[in-house]
């Protein structure tokens, strides 16, 4: 998401924007159309605060049955960005804001900032249900005999027998 500083004026402003965090599809799950982003953004003199929030659709696969399924994904989140001359980019980890610009560099990336929120917010253990039982071994009985057999085995399957 671009945040084009210079139209910003001070005071209170409202900004509606769509993304595809396209810098991050490799580290991101599929996403399935655009993430839709509002922004409530308020500027006073050399600071600009941004009140963020997304809702956007990924493909994540459930941990229990590997199929893929389709995860709403929601939140909000807060960005200070802060003019400084004859810098731009994201700010180091002293500093509170999290992105800086000056007049040359007036359009700043915030996608950064949104990628980490949404990965936070994205569950360990993804699962197409509460009640999802898993993979099915009955129906799946065939691919585990269908595997290879693997002769350096045999002893240990002589031993299984005689007990």
């Amino acid at each position: 998401m671009i945040i084009d500083t210079s139209s910003i004026k001070e005071g209170s402003t409202f900004l509606e924007q769509s993304t595809t965090l396209d810098a991050f599809m490799e580290s991101l799950p599929p996403l399935i159309g655009k993430i839709e982003c509002t922004a409530m953004i308020n500027r006073i003199r050399m600071s600009i605060f941004i009140q963020l929030q997304y809702r956007g659709v990924l493909r994540l696969q459930c941990a229990r049955c590997l199929k893929d399924y389709e995860q709403t994904v929601s939140g909000e989140c807060r960005v200070i960005l802060e003019e400084r001359s004859g810098f731009s980019g994201p700010a180091t980890e002293e500093d509170t804001p999290d992105f800086y610009f000056d007049n040359e560099h007036t359009q700043v990336d915030i996608s950064a900032s949104l990628f980490d929120e949404i990965m936070i917010s994205l569950p360990l253990m993804p699962l197409c249900s509460e009640l999802c039982r898993g993979v099915d071994v009955k129906r799946n009985a065939d691919i585990v005999d269908s595997e290879p057999y693997d002769p350096r085995w045999e002893a240990l399957n002589k031993l299984k027998k005689k007990k």
